[in-house]
């Protein structure tokens, strides 16, 4: 009699032996086992079920979604285009420019405007002057501000000489000495400025003893062919003015002559104040005065 089967056991196909279905369970249990806890581990399946049965999210996976993210850096890539200018920088004609930084319209600047002279933003401005662009020349000269003007011969400093300003006050005028008003023609000598001043000049009595020597002084003014000015004479600071001229016109000159009786045994010399008065012009030209004695006015 031959050895029995194994109890619990089956006959598989052509007689062969089955194990029990115990031990097929538990390893079915076993397998299974091993299959979830790959997939927790490191599978991606955030939602996938854990070994004791629940349900659990992997954190680490979050950074994982974050690095997918970085394949595509949409805002970089806006920094390719500038307001629709998507094709690069414009080429432009000689003498315009595109300032704006919009293709749409093009070269726009004209580079021989006030605005743009030469190059974008470059705006034509001199100091108390109106500037006028002349292309690759630059920003020149227009025209001088009323008083001032241009001496040095630099466009790029304007008109940066002041010559309608005052160089002194009554009160201190510049001194120009004397001259005799009653006898000879004595002239003090030329005295050259520009803009407004104050001098002065002491007209002497020679001739006390005589009365019928009267004084006078003639002053003349000769002005620069782009200068107005206004001549007066007065007896005093704040005084009384003895005589005055106010010929209208640049580069026209002003000439004025006073007189005053001589009184027996007495000195009738006197000081006369003179305004020199800057009306308008831009000249770097001074003025010339000179004042004579013992004129017929």
């Amino acid at each position: 009699m031959g050895r029995g089967k194994p109890a619990g056991a089956r006959e598989g196909a052509r007689g062969t032996p089955v194990a029990p279905l115990g031990g097929v369970r538990r390893l079915a249990s076993a397998s299974l086992g091993l299959l979830l806890l790959g997939c927790t581990a490191g599978s991606g399946d955030d939602t996938g079920p854990s070994l004791d049965g629940g349900f659990t999210g992997s954190t680490g996976n979050t950074g994982n979604t974050g690095n997918t993210g970085n394949t595509g850096n949409t805002g970089n890539t806006g920094n390719t285009g500038n307001t629709g200018n998507t094709g690069g920088e414009l080429t432009c004609e000689p003498g315009t420019a595109d300032c704006d930084h919009v293709r749409d319209n093009g070269c726009e600047a004209d580079l021989n405007s006030d605005d743009h002279c030469g190059a974008c933003g470059h705006a034509c401005i001199l100091p108390n002057a109106e500037g006028s662009c002349n292309g690759t020349a630059g920003c020149l000269i227009k025209t001088c501000l009323d008083g001032f003007a241009d001496c040095d011969d630099d466009d790029a400093t304007g008109c940066e000489q002041e010559v309608g300003a005052p160089s002194n006050a009554c009160s201190g005028p510049d001194d120009l000495g004397s001259i005799a008003g009653d006898s000879g023609s004595d002239s003090t000598s030329p005295r050259q400025g520009t803009g407004s001043r104050w001098v002065r000049v002491r007209v002497t009595e020679e001739y006390s003893w005589n009365p019928f020597y009267d004084l006078s002084a003639s002053l003349r003014l000769e002005v620069p062919a782009d200068g107005d000015y206004d001549l007066t004479i007065w007896d005093s600071c704040g005084g009384r003015a003895l005589a005055s001229a106010h010929k209208s016109g640049e580069g026209v000159d002003e000439q004025l002559c006073v007189t005053w009786s001589d009184t027996f045994n007495e000195d009738d010399s006197r000081t006369l104040l003179i305004e020199i008065h800057f009306t308008s012009g831009g000249s770097c030209d001074p003025w010339t005065l000179t004042v004579t004695g013992a004129v017929s006015c």
